[in-house]
């Protein structure tokens, strides 16, 4: 979460030393958001144009299906919502999809204290059932034995 940290912090050489380091710009955390959800939440035009240009995803969806545009609009930061289309972004929300393989994910979500928030997409689950048992099914048929 170093490039998250800078970003708190609002340290602009920071982000750039800790991406030249080879930390993720768009690394995430717990709940799915990037460093530009966080920049769009604080307003920062410098810091998220600084995150974009080295490659921040602008259109990168939380576990709730926030995208960095939905936290500016949230938070009423009118230009930075301006920025952030300029550069790509769509308005409308993301959807939650949320790997099984990822136990700090799998264990936000089973903590009690936040029943409350929303689970992955039941449509985007049932897909991924279907096509895992697609798979095991044909792979069934190209291995021996299975």
């Amino acid at each position: 979460m170093i490039v998250h940290r800078a970003v708190h912090n609002k340290d602009k050489e920071a982000i750039v030393a800790a991406v030249e380091a080879a930390n993720n710009v768009n690394e995430v955390e717990a709940a799915g958001n990037t460093p530009l959800h966080s920049a769009a939440y604080e307003g920062w035009l410098e810091g998220a144009e600084l995150l974009i240009g080295l490659g921040a995803k602008v259109n990168a969806s939380n576990n709730a299906g926030d995208r960095p545009y939905h936290w500016a609009q949230n938070m009423g930061h009118e230009d930075m919502m301006a920025l952030l289309v300029k550069n790509g972004s769509e308005t409308t929300m993301g959807k939650v999809i949320v790997s099984d393989h990822i136990p700090k994910v799998k264990d936000f979500f089973a903590k009690e204290c936040w029943a409350h928030h929303p689970k992955p997409y039941a449509e985007f689950m049932e897909w991924r059932k279907k096509e895992d048992e697609r798979w095991e099914m044909e792979r069934g048929r190209l291995v021996p034995g299975m």
